[in-house]
């Protein structure tokens, strides 16, 4: 007698079902991991918009203290003069050349000079320094393209910080 030995094993439609399952739990997978990453990246321009509001408002008691609350004032700081205008730290300072407001209170170390303009590079933080405008944020490429900063603004009639979020 002839035995016919049948070969168990897995039909092409088994295999294709297990396939598809798989590719949907790795693109669930993959999802949940982009969402870590734009969370943590909030997380840190958030820490980075609390510190700014702490450390503005630590520079304006200092003015206030200094006796500094009005008009154009050099302010002593524990990092050197910086200049205020109407008791809060302006963008750039005309009383040391070279010295934006992150530079000067957040120890960047070497900018870059671009223009009127100064920067700094450290992994994906970059800054941005100019006579109106300091900026902290996320980037591979270009700072205000990838919209994932902190900007300060200092002008004659106000001060303002605000979190650009867009493309974190």
């Amino acid at each position: 007698m002839n035995k016919i030995k049948k070969e168990k094993g897995f039909t092409l439609i088994e295999l294709v079902v297990v396939i598809i399952i798989l590719g949907v739990l790795a693109i669930t997978a993959a999802s949940k991991l982009i969402d870590v990453e734009q969370d943590a990246k909030l997380a840190v321009i958030k820490q980075i918009e609390a510190d700014l509001h702490s450390t503005i408002e630590q520079l304006h008691m200092l003015a206030e203290i200094q006796n500094k609350l009005t008009g154009n004032a050099v302010v002593q700081t524990d990092y050197g003069p910086h200049q205020f205008w109407n008791g809060y730290p302006e963008n750039y300072s005309e009383a040391t050349p070279q010295m934006g407001f992150l530079t000067r209170f957040y120890d960047f170390g070497p900018l870059q000079k671009q223009e009127e303009r100064y920067k700094y590079y450290a992994n994906d933080i970059v800054t941005y320094e100019s006579n109106n405008l300091s900026a902290i944020g996320i980037s591979q490429t270009a700072l205000f393209e990838d919209k994932c900063y902190v900007e300060y603004r200092h002008t004659g009639t106000g001060q303002s910080i605000k979190s650009i979020t867009e493309g974190c």
